[in-house]
């Protein structure tokens, strides 16, 4: 509330590898800086297995104070920063518990629930054990994000553009070998996979049989589940360590 969100649009982008890809709607200027793009040199490490193939380029644009909030991707991303000054505040994937990111089937999926700027220690007390790390994007500068780093990010001008350069999860020639994804991030890829799993076992609510959407009524199952699950969990734990069942 109260926070100016980035202006986006996409310039270039394809859904699965095998699309040749779609132009935006953009003007006859932007259209030869995005061709000035040196992707016969990208075509090169792809076709040798080095590189993800691009699955899209988003122009971002904002105002002083413009603010996206701390969140992950699950593609590799390299940002290019083009005018004004941007800041990035990065989390490693292991702090996935001192962020409380959003179940999986929420709107907001791969976001933190806490609010950097003014971080509510009561609800969140874990907060302060995130180890942030502050990079400040000058014009020309560029980031590369890997998969799972959570990243929260701020204008500094009064004016800034920046562009993102998404890849396809995986190697090219490599099926299934996924790009950028170290140990790291493993605990954070599995804690989504049973999530995933979980839901599956419940049936789709109308209108939300399509996974890449909000899926409000599974979300709330999958909670359920969980909670119902904890003690349980907790109680197995003091049986193993000598503690006795829980009380029934």
């Amino acid at each position: 509330k109260g926070k100016l969100p980035y202006f986006g649009c996409h310039l270039l982008w394809r859904f699965k590898p095998t699309d040749n890809g779609y132009l935006g709607h953009i003007d006859k200027e932007m259209e030869d800086d995005l061709w000035s793009i040196r992707f016969d040199l990208i075509k090169e490490w792809q076709e040798v297995n080095l590189l993800p193939l691009v699955q899209r380029f988003y122009l971002f644009a904002g105002l002083g104070g413009t603010l996206y909030h701390c969140h992950y991707d699950l593609q590799p991303n390299l940002h290019v920063q083009l005018t004004g000054r941007k800041r990035f505040i990065l989390f490693p994937p292991e702090d996935w518990a001192s962020l409380y990111p959003f179940p999986v089937h929420h709107d907001l999926d791969r976001r933190s629930m806490v609010d950097l700027d003014a971080p509510d220690g009561a609800r969140f007390p874990k907060w302060r054990s995130a180890r942030g790390m502050m990079v400040d994007l000058e014009p020309g500068d560029a980031l590369y994000i890997p998969p799972y780093w959570w990243h929260h990010v701020q204008s500094l001008s009064a004016e800034t553009t920046s562009m993102a350069m998404w890849f396809f999860e995986c190697f090219p020639l490599s099926e299934g070998v996924q790009y950028g994804v170290g140990p790291r991030a493993r605990e954070l890829a599995m804690l989504r996979d049973v999530e995933e799993l979980v839901g599956k076992h419940f049936p789709d609510a109308p209108g939300e049989e399509e996974n890449t959407k909000a899926r409000p009524v599974k979300a709330s199952q999958v909670a359920a589940f969980f909670r119902w699950l904890r003690p349980r969990l907790a109680g197995q734990a003091g049986v193993g360590a000598g503690g006795g069942a829980p009380p029934a």
